[in-house]
C-alpha cells in the first residue's frame, strides 16, 4: 500500500496522498505499546485492518474505525486479533447501519 492516490474532487483537479501500510507507521513513529489508533480513510480501512499483520495490530489497546461499506470482516479481523468489539452505527434514516458506521475494538 506505500504508492500514491490521487482524490479528484468532483472530477476536475487531483491531490496526491502518500499512502502508507500500518506496519510502516507503527515502525517509523514508533508507536508505543497501548497505543489508540483512530482511522478514517474514506474506504481503505479494508485494506489497511485486513492485510495488517497481527504484531502491529497488537500495539493498540483500542482501535476505533469508521466504516464506509459494511463492517464484519473489519469486526472479524480485530476480533481474531484478540480485541473485543462494539459496532456504533451513524444515525440515519438515509444510511443504513450496514452502510456506515464505527467499530470499536478494546482489549
Amino acid at each position: 500500500m506505500e504508492e500514491y492516490s490521487v482524490f479528484r474532487p468532483g472530477g476536475r483537479c487531483g491531490v496526491k496522498v502518500r499512502m502508507y501500510t500500518l506496519r510502516t507507521l507503527v515502525k517509523e513513529s514508533k508507536v508505543e505499546e497501548g497505543s489508540v489508533l483512530k482511522m478514517d480513510c474514506e474506504g481503505c480501512e479494508y485494506e489497511a485492518v485486513l492485510n495488517a499483520d497481527p504484531g502491529d495490530l497488537a500495539v493498540f489497546s483500542q482501535v476505533i474505525i469508521e466504516y464506509h461499506n459494511g463492517y464484519r470482516e473489519i469486526k472479524k479481523r480485530l476480533e481474531a486479533a484478540g480485541f473485543s468489539t462494539e459496532i456504533k452505527p451513524i444515525r440515519s434514516v438515509a444510511i443504513p447501519m450496514e452502510k456506515q458506521g464505527y467499530v470499536v475494538a478494546r482489549r
